[in-house]
């Protein structure tokens, strides 16, 4: 796909990256206290662009052992999103789509990004949006397979204690540490005083075009 604008390869913290949207977004996840790499390792087909890393975590102190073992907290954990960011939405088409999902494996959690968009979630405006597309694969206890495409929202996690990403209309666990919402794990990040607009104006004052 040939794309109207060419792109930039800016530096941020010392790596160079292949466009200025890419600088933009290592920024943004670097401002959000995200555990990331660049270009961590080529599958087939497909390259991601970044690896999002979660924290590993125990069991938190206020938490029962019984009630952590009920909630299935010895799986939670350091999770790992993979993130192919683009110019524009119009790259991800379903072949596309079907590309980096052939290229992974079963529970594979992948964020498609593009640009920023600032817009609240739910009739309750709770999560905050981003403008992220969470492609998940997943398999049953009886083997079936399938997909599920859902708008990204932004969160903050109690149990890894940090703003996580979620599924925006349903699955409201953390991404990055498999803690699930049903027993009042994840809460809103208006919560934490936390604005995702403010740390994307910060993640673009620090990549802006120089002139250089």
């Amino acid at each position: 796909m040939k794309y109207q604008f060419k792109a930039h390869p800016t530096v941020f913290e010392g790596v160079q990256y292949r466009s200025r949207l890419e600088a933009t977004w290592a920024a943004f996840f670097t401002y959000m206290d995200w555990s990331f790499v660049y270009e961590p390792f080529d599958l087939q087909g497909w390259v991601p662009d970044f690896v999002l890393r979660g924290r590993s975590v125990s069991r938190p102190k206020w938490m029962k052992a019984k009630t952590f073992a009920a909630l299935g907290g010895k799986k939670w954990g350091s999770r790992e999103i993979l993130v192919e960011v683009k110019p524009s939405w119009n790259h991800f088409d379903q072949s596309y789509k079907d590309t980096i999902l052939c290229a992974t494996d079963i529970d594979a959690k992948i964020l498609l990004l593009t640009q920023f968009e600032d817009r609240p979630y739910d009739e309750y405006q709770c999560w905050d949006g981003f403008g992220g597309l969470l492609l998940e694969r997943w398999q049953d206890e009886d083997g079936e397979q399938g997909q599920e495409n859902d708008d990204a929202a932004l969160a903050h996690c109690i149990v890894c204690k940090q703003t996580t990403i979620i599924s925006a209309s349903g699955g409201w666990g953390c991404r990055l540490c498999g803690a699930y919402d049903g027993d009042g794990l994840i809460h809103p990040c208006e919560y934490y005083t936390i604005n995702p607009l403010d740390v994307w104006k910060q993640a673009k004052n620090a990549t802006q075009w120089r002139g250089y």
